[in-house]
């Protein structure tokens, strides 16, 4: 079981398999995500980004050569470094912002193999 963290979270699953995108709502003025842990479980990995708000408005893609999956979230900026995965965690290689489009916090989280997620 995920054990209790402070504050609003953003969960990000990943499964060996394809992948499910989500759509676009209304985003929160001013949205913060503030750090990031990693759960290994076996078969999968949890990612959970801190928010400062409940995030109502992000899309959710994957991308191959090479596998990743793309989080872009409206309205959000980053207010400081990203933790980098566990060497040894069997699907996720690491997560880095990359420019997006204006108004997005675009992460992109690169993957071991290829995957399906749940957010």
């Amino acid at each position: 079981m995920l054990r209790s963290i402070r504050g609003f979270g953003f969960v990000l699953c990943f499964f060996l398999g394809l992948m499910n995108a989500t759509a676009w709502a209304a985003p929160v003025p001013g949205l913060q995500v503030q750090s990031l842990h990693y759960f290994r479980m076996p078969a999968r990995s949890r990612l959970v980004f801190d928010t400062s708000a409940p995030v109502t408005a992000h899309k959710v893609y994957s991308q191959t050569n090479p596998n990743r999956v793309v989080i872009d979230v409206a309205g959000a900026v980053l207010t400081g470094p990203l933790p980098q995965a566990p060497a040894n965690d069997p699907l996720v290689r690491g997560v880095r912002t990359v420019p997006g489009p204006k108004g997005v916090l675009r992460l992109m989280v690169d993957l071991k193999a290829e995957t399906k997620t749940s957010s």
